[in-house]
């Protein structure tokens, strides 16, 4: 007498349930369900964040507010994302799976802005996390095959979806705005210190020859918006530099203090326009003079000229 001998079952359960076989309409179901933990893994990271932004002044991920009003918009922001992550989350519990790509995008955004501003950190609940992610990304995708995007087929609120999304795109660009800034980016509108001056940026104007690396920074303005190789000026411990790049051409001009005669207001700034200042060389001068912009934000402009004053030992100016 002969026989077969039972196959086993096909192993569904892997790397500890985080990835498991989807074969049939309730695994898919499953596996989508799965990504609401990591809708609520937002929240309770932004509610974090929001407590060191009330409890410290300064959100763990993003650049100190300047001032009271920016302050509330990044914890106005923040609320958002708590209200709108929590919301997705208890969407996807109770089996609405149309707003699972939305949660799939906004955790691999926020995977790559925070390896840009935190390189190395997290590294492993970030794997944790994606592998989640395309666990429920995959069930979603199993269940449009099962044509069952919804089981409970219950009517789509459409405003709400398409509001949650607006909101979550206008979220994520403020959050992708705060860290290029944070790491330097994108240049900041206004004149910083010299002690504040990102990495980045340093390293930038070092590479392209605009300062040498011993120098000293004092001050910094950028009159670009995309990069600090666009235009600016900038105060060393021993002289002036105003730069700027046309048809990617930089063209770089240098005054040390000994060199300059005078300082000139052409133009007073406002909050759409930069303050103009013209520096004037003296005989020793490699130029006659040079044409400065800067911005009046925080008062950077008049911080940035009183300095100069003082190098040349010139009257500041109020």
């Amino acid at each position: 007498m002969t026989g077969n001998k039972a196959e086993p079952n096909q192993k569904k359960n892997k790397l500890f349930g985080l990835w498991n076989v989807i074969d049939d309409e309730a695994s898919a179901i499953k596996a989508a369900l799965s990504i609401q933990f990591v809708a609520f893994y937002i929240t309770f990271g932004y509610t974090v964040n929001l407590g060191f932004l009330l409890g410290t002044g300064k959100a763990i991920f993003s650049p100190k507010p300047s001032d009271e009003f920016e302050f509330y918009v990044q914890m106005g922001l923040m609320v958002a994302a708590i209200a709108v992550s929590l919301w997705l989350g208890f969407k996807i519990r109770s089996k609405s799976f149309s707003v699972i790509p939305a949660v799939f995008i906004w955790l691999i955004v926020e995977i790559i802005l925070k390896s840009l501003s935190a390189p190395g950190e997290g590294i492993l609940m970030a794997i944790i996390l994606v592998v989640i992610s395309i666990y429920g990304f995959r069930g979603w995708l199993a269940l449009r095959k099962y044509t069952i995007d919804e089981p409970t087929k219950t009517k789509k609120n459409w405003w709400l979806i398409i509001l949650g999304s607006i909101v979550s795109i206008v979220i994520l660009f403020v959050v992708a705005l705060g860290t290029l800034l944070e790491i330097g980016i994108l240049p900041e509108t206004k004149v910083i210190v010299g002690k504040d001056i990102p990495n980045y940026q340093l390293e930038t104007l070092v590479d392209k020859s605009i300062v040498n690396p011993s120098d000293s920074i004092e001050f910094l303005y950028c009159e670009g918006f995309f990069s600090v190789l666009e235009g600016g000026q900038l105060l060393t411990d021993n002289r002036l530099i105003s730069y700027e790049q046309t048809d990617g051409k930089l063209s770089i001009y240098e005054m040390p203090y000994e060199s300059i005669s005078k300082i000139e207001l052409l133009q007073v700034g406002s909050s759409y326009e930069d303050s103009v200042y013209k520096i004037y060389g003296n005989q020793n001068a490699d130029w006659e003079y040079i044409v400065i912009l800067l911005s009046v934000e925080e008062g950077g402009d008049l911080a940035f000229i009183n300095k100069l004053s003082e190098k040349i030992k010139q009257p500041k100016y109020n």
